[in-house]
């Protein structure tokens, strides 16, 4: 069933499971927070989150984020809970989600699971999947910026920039797994989301041309830089760190005290950009 088709009682009995799965990393959130999630866009409204269910009683979900097919041939999968006692349930329950996804004629079928449900990795890779890479997260918050050249400076996303901001961010990000890519609603979205705070969304301009994008977060005193994006046509030309240095500062205008970041194992030039910038490895994340 997918779970916009569910009862608010089955809703409920899903969202029990998904938070024994995942006791570690969502033992805060609340129904209300996991059941936006997995209404929002993300899912088509729902419709590409996956409950499976066997002798009436949940025991497993899988995500689809199909939303990139259209741009790169993507299919992604994630949101996958099933617990190690149910492990007999995910071969069945996948094929029953290819056999929707090949509707979309995907290129690629990308999957990521958290780091803590390794069990699952057999039974993936007997699939075909291989694991090319893992989701770090890093912090730091010992970081001295110096001065941001003058003719660099950040420009606020707005109605007037947003085709120029997915532009750049789509083609930044074209590679990358589960890559970033956005469309005119989710921009309309953000800048929504973000009118309390403008400033930590936006388009990093060099001479007036635009050459990158950003999208910022703080809660408390931790800052995170949830992405940074370079154009295609000035990436390898040392742009990457003055943005860095940039959305660092930023982040420490508002007061954050800790700046934290998501950055793939593969993307092995970022990762040392960020060593040496005083950041750490937190934990791997999936």
């Amino acid at each position: 069933k997918n779970y916009s088709s569910l009862s608010n009682e089955n809703k409920q009995l899903v969202y029990n499971i998904v938070i024994e799965n995942n006791k570690f990393q969502l033992k805060n959130k609340s129904f209300e927070e996991l059941n936006s999630y997995f209404k929002n866009k993300i899912f088509n409204n729902g419709t590409t989150l996956f409950c499976f269910w066997q002798k009436g009683k949940p025991v497993g979900t899988i995500g689809a984020i199909v939303k990139d097919v259209i741009y790169k041939g993507e299919i992604f999968l994630t949101a996958i809970n099933i617990d190690e006692k149910q492990i007999e349930t995910f071969l069945p329950s996948y094929l029953m989600v290819e056999e929707y996804i090949r509707l979309f004629d995907p290129k690629y079928i990308k999957l990521g699971i958290s780091h803590y449900k390794e069990y699952l990795i057999p039974y993936i890779e007997k699939l075909g999947f291989i694991n090319p890479y893992y989701l770090y997260e890093m912090s730091c918050n010992t970081i001295e910026i110096k001065k941001i050249p003058s003719d660099f400076y950040m420009e606020n996303l707005t109605e007037k920039n947003k085709e120029n901001y997915k532009e750049i961010n789509n083609s930044a990000f074209l590679s990358c797994p589960n890559g970033g890519i956005v469309s005119s609603d989710d921009l309309d979205s953000f800048i929504a989301d973000y009118k309390e705070k403008p400033d930590l969304i936006g388009i990093f301009k060099y001479q007036n041309k635009p050459i990158g994008t950003f999208e910022l977060s703080l809660t408390d005193k931790i800052g995170t830089i949830d992405s940074i994006g370079i154009s295609t046509k000035y990436q390898g030309k040392g742009m990457g760190k003055i943005l860095l240095e940039a959305v660092i500062e930023k982040l420490k205008q508002h007061g954050a005290e800790i700046i934290k970041l998501n950055v793939i194992s593969t993307n092995i030039k970022a990762y040392n950009i960020y060593l040496k910038y005083g950041f750490v490895q937190d934990k791997i994340i999936s």
